[in-house]
């Protein structure tokens, strides 16, 4: 099997509420076509979030998937220190 890796990329105020269901829609044809995909979120700003809230839609509806969620930050930030259980959070 092969890791297939999808990366979000996009301004932290750019998708609207409106685009949740085509961004859904994406990850699931993403999570669909490949055995172990793989999603990288930069968890800084509301692209992010609602990034990462499709791809955990996607995990929920398809858990026999092995959809992995990888935070990506290029530097520590104290939040993450305060908040240990964020970064082991699947669903």
């Amino acid at each position: 099997m092969k890791n297939h890796i999808c990366t979000f990329v996009g301004h932290s105020r750019f998708i609207p509420d409106s685009m949740f269901g085509v961004l859904v829609k994406t990850v699931e044809d993403f999570a669909c076509s490949t055995d172990l995909p793989i999603f990288l979120v930069g968890g800084m700003g509301e692209f992010d979030e609602m990034s990462a809230k499709a791809v955990r839609t996607v995990k929920r509806k398809f858990p026999e998937k092995s959809i992995r969620l990888c935070l990506v930050s290029p530097y520590m930030k104290n939040s993450l220190n305060k908040d240990k259980g964020m970064l082991e959070k699947t669903i």
